[in-house]
């Protein structure tokens, strides 16, 4: 029996996102053989409010793609492990995508596998963290026939 995700997409600003986020989140988490039913949390916010996430987390503002914010409590309500919550600056993305010569979409994909990588506990602080993340993003983002130009830095 297949796992159940819940999906929380938070866009106030009404950005013109992807469909499909949850098929890139529920194909990211069976490809990583994760099995337990889980809540994830996806908001698309401004360079504004990711300069005040930033600050608040790692001391001094600064826009960037994406954040992430793995957490291990239990929904009351559902019994569901809540993964935590993947951030991701739209207005940022818009311009990092172009330069980097990738469709919108697949730049947000390629953020929200990254993010969900994240939250179930990988890193890139070290040389083989990164190789072993970066691997697992290609193998995720070639079987979800997702096509990246150039990875951002």
């Amino acid at each position: 029996m297949r796992n159940k995700i819940q999906l929380d997409i938070l866009n106030d600003h009404n950005y013109s996102i992807p469909i499909g986020l949850d098929l890139i989140v529920i194909n990211s988490l069976d490809m990583l053989g994760y099995k337990k039913n889980c809540i994830i949390s996806i908001a698309f916010i401004d360079d504004k409010e990711i300069k005040k996430l930033y600050k608040e987390y790692f001391g001094y503002a600064k826009t960037t793609d994406v954040l992430s914010f793995p957490s291990d409590t239990i929904d009351p309500e559902t019994g569901f492990l809540f993964l935590g919550d993947i951030v991701i600056d739209f207005p940022f993305v818009q311009k990092q995508a172009i330069s980097l010569e990738n469709k919108l979409d697949s730049e947000i994909y390629l953020l929200i596998i990254h993010g969900l990588l994240h939250l179930l506990g990988y890193d890139h602080t070290t040389e083989n963290e990164k190789s072993v993340m970066w691997e697992l993003q290609k193998k995720i983002l070639s079987n979800l026939n997702i096509i990246i130009n150039k990875l951002p830095e």
